[in-house]
């Protein structure tokens, strides 16, 4: 393992899901028992046999028309969603994050406003934006990009997004929440 991002290259031998399924006593916490799966996935079977490649277009296409019909349904609604997306620095990997998460948004109609903090931003300057993004009526929904740009103390500034605007669902109380199986945006 080197650290640096690479592209992996799917395998083009003996191609087959694996997975585990573990029953859990519910009193104890503790495995009751484990059972290895594998589905072979046959080429020439296709998607007529017990397995089938899945490509990321597939669940994201469906993803992206069933917010299109809830973007629909809040217009009908008089809401015009709108969702903040806030970096700081440059970092490339989190540029292209950043446009892709634009460009989808605007593909379901979910209108973006970008709002880009130069390297070297102190912490409360970002928590300050990130309180004043917050109390806009207007803006449902903010995003932070991490990583950020040293000095910004990322556990700081993702305590400054008000829990219900978290589309990340980073905010302590969000994820508290998830960890306790209560209802969190997520």
């Amino acid at each position: 393992m080197t650290l640096f991002n690479e592209r992996l290259s799917p395998s083009d031998g003996d191609l087959r899901l694996n997975a585990v399924r573990v029953e859990v006593d519910p009193a104890t916490g503790r495995a009751r028992a484990i059972e290895r799966i594998q589905i072979p996935y046959s080429a020439a079977a296709g998607a007529r046999g017990p397995a089938r490649l899945l490509r990321a277009d597939e669940p994201a296409a469906s993803v992206r028309y069933a917010a299109r019909l809830e973007v629909d349904r809040l217009r009908a609604g008089g809401i015009e969603p709108r969702l903040a997306l806030v970096s700081v620095g440059e970092d490339a990997a989190s540029q292209i994050y950043l446009r892709k998460k634009d460009e989808a948004c605007r593909e379901v109609g979910i209108g973006v406003q970008r709002v880009a903090l130069s390297a070297g931003a102190e912490t409360g300057a970002v928590v300050a934006k990130l309180r004043q993004l917050g109390q806009d009526p207007d803006l449902h929904a903010i995003l932070v990009q991490l990583p950020l740009a040293p000095p910004a103390d990322p556990h700081a500034v993702l305590d400054a997004i008000p829990p219900d605007k978290d589309v990340d669902g980073f905010h302590p109380v969000n994820v508290g929440r998830l960890s306790l199986g209560l209802p969190a945006l997520v």
